[in-house]
């Protein structure tokens, strides 16, 4: 009798052999897996499909994330762009709470030469000049200015900026982006601040976003602020 003879016959009417554990002991070596069993050409195509499967889900988020990322960008510069023109409202007002009640207006007051787009710097002196100085250092696009008001509020009067519409003296510098600055006084010409006096000084910016793709959904933003402070 062979040795095939000895071998355990199975339930299904074959031996075992060996490999199936035929001697007794469990089988040994590794599990079966899915991919033992599978053709290499199987295999591949199911690597293929998984492939495929993920070109396509980024395709589908990869522009979502690109306008976001973009997006985070330009609103970062506008953040920036208002909190420039805030301070800059802020140094105008300044120059005019230290110094309107003793300087004569010409030597306080100057509106920005040049051209609509290409605008030069009002005098050091001036209260525009003081903001002007402040956005030219934080490198805003100079040529967006728009506005650079100067307000008065009479106290004498009882004339509060927040319950007061028209102001006893206004200052104004305006023009762009359609025209040069022009300086007017709408209100009040030759109206003398005293101390006690509200003064107001305002700046309005046009901020662009940078990047085609959020500037295609909006193509400006007006930044405008105002401070508000007391003549000394």
């Amino acid at each position: 009798m062979g040795r095939r003879d000895h071998l355990p016959i199975t339930a299904s009417g074959r031996r075992r052999g060996p490999r199936d554990g035929g001697d007794g002991r469990p089988p040994t070596g590794r599990g079966i897996t899915p991919g033992d069993h599978m053709p290499c050409w199987r295999a591949r195509a199911h690597r293929d499909r998984q492939r495929g499967q993920t070109l396509i889900e980024f395709a589908l988020v990869a522009p979502v994330l690109i306008v976001l990322a973009f997006g985070i960008f330009d609103l970062g510069r506008a953040e920036s762009a208002n909190v420039t023109v805030t301070n800059s409202a802020r140094e105008g007002a300044r120059r005019l709470v230290a110094e309107m009640t003793q300087q004569p207006a010409s030597t306080i007051l100057g509106c920005p030469g040049g051209t609509a787009a290409a605008p030069t710097a009002p005098a050091t002196t001036t209260a525009q000049g003081a903001a002007w100085r402040q956005m030219a250092n934080a490198s805003l696009d100079l040529s967006r200015v728009t506005l650079l008001d100067v307000r008065v509020y009479s106290t004498a009067l009882n004339h509060d900026p927040s319950t007061t519409s028209t102001p006893d003296y206004e200052f104004r510098c305006s023009g762009p982006p359609h025209a040069a600055f022009t300086s007017s006084e709408p209100v009040g010409a030759g109206y003398a601040p005293v101390s006690g006096d509200w003064v107001q000084f305002e700046v309005t910016y046009t901020y662009a976003p940078l990047t085609p793709m959020v500037s295609a959904l909006l193509r400006s933003v007006s930044v405008d602020q105002t401070a508000t402070m007391v003549l000394e």
